[in-house]
């Protein structure tokens, strides 16, 4: 099973290559000679409009709204989506909080599309050709080999062969979804003496859910969020809870890193999460690793991870705590094409007992795919 898994990569990287289609690791050289239409104008537009345009070419923007046809809206004129055939060779980035409307539009009318969260622009800009991917199927297949059961072996698989195209996907992601994320994944399940670490706490949602999860039945939790402006309120929502549990408590405002730093963040608008950048034109923030934190003596049983691509630094900045505490992990893979072999490589280089699972938890796209691991 394990040879016909990997051939299934193999060949639809090949596939992939032989047919120049777009996928997360090749965009930014099979676009460079097409039409790109970013196909959206609403709230999530409005969002992620400044990133879109940095990270890539954009033409001509597209939406069904008529009102808005004939526009020139952030210098690029509005087009009807009849006129999209009219391109000898285009390629739409659809920017929408849910996508399958539009691609189901888009593929009736035989235009290839992808929605923007699946190009990963914030972290990987390597898309040139597929070389580096070739030289990762050894990574990928160690991840593979440690893979402890086949429900995880076949959301490695298609996961990964859906980046490469949608066409090369043998399963739905409707049918590779499991519930449960983070506590009920049936894998590792929590007691009434857990120490819990929330790594991209955001505003709490993660902490109500462990509380929920307990009863307020636990030792002690740690929420870390990297934002002050979220990390604020996460301290109010703590402030909120019975005195009792919100003792038991600590907002960390800092962000998980390999090292002490000085960063600024980009807070994604009205959206779910919070990432590094390279420049001052956002939220002045801390980062630091997980080991500065948490005391010698404190003993972590559950760290959840989630920070928009940096959980490989934040896993080395975590080093002392994972290899003397071994909690039980869950491990977003999905922010970084590379993270599905890097991270649990890094995890298994830091303590090689570790048992690893993965688990797919969205019903219509890439995100949300974890990585589960107890000793």
């Amino acid at each position: 099973m394990l040879e016909t898994q990997m051939k299934r990569i193999v060949d639809a990287m090949e596939a992939a290559r032989r047919e120049q289609n777009v996928n997360v690791f090749n965009w930014k050289e099979t676009l460079k000679d097409r039409t790109v239409v970013a196909f959206g104008l609403g709230k999530f537009f409005r969002d992620v409009h400044e990133r879109l345009f940095q990270a890539c070419r954009v033409d001509y923007l597209c939406d069904n709204n008529e009102k808005l046809w004939g526009g020139v809206y952030h210098g690029r004129t509005c087009l009807p989506p009849g006129k999209l055939k009219e391109f000898p060779s285009v390629f739409v980035i659809i920017v929408a909080g849910n996508p399958n409307p539009i691609r189901d539009q888009l593929d009736q009318m035989g235009i290839e599309s992808m929605h923007i969260t699946e190009m990963h622009f914030e972290y990987y800009l390597k898309g040139t050709d597929l070389s580096w991917m070739e030289e990762a199927l050894p990574s990928i297949e160690d991840v593979m080999k440690r893979l402890k059961d086949e429900q995880s072996r076949q959301v490695y698989t298609e996961v990964i062969c859906r980046k490469l195209g949608a066409c090369y996907a043998t399963i739905p992601y409707s049918s590779l979804y499991s519930g449960g994320e983070y506590f009920r994944q049936g894998i590792w399940s929590l007691d009434d003496r857990e120490t819990f670490l929330d790594v991209g706490a955001y505003r709490g949602d993660t902490l109500k859910e462990f509380l929920e999860e307990t009863g307020n039945q636990f030792q002690k939790a740690y929420a870390m969020e990297l934002s002050p402006k979220n990390a604020g309120y996460l301290q109010s929502y703590v402030d909120s809870l019975e005195r009792d549990v919100a003792e038991r408590i600590q907002v960390i405002c800092a962000g998980a890193w390999d090292c002490e730093q000085k960063a600024w963040c980009d807070a994604y608008g009205d959206m779910d999460g919070c990432a590094v950048m390279d420049d001052e034109r956002g939220e002045a923030c801390r980062l630091t690793m997980i080991d500065q934190i948490i005391p010698q003596d404190e003993k972590i049983t559950t760290l959840k991870m989630d920070i928009e691509g940096a959980e490989l630094r934040a896993l080395e900045g975590a080093r002392r705590v994972i290899a003397e505490s071994r909690p039980k992990l869950a491990i977003c893979l999905y922010h970084r094409p590379e993270d599905f072999w890097e991270i649990p490589l890094k995890l298994l280089e830091i303590c090689p007992d570790y048992q690893l699972y993965i688990r797919h938890h969205s019903m219509c796209n890439y995100t949300d795919s974890v990585l589960y691991a107890f000793v």
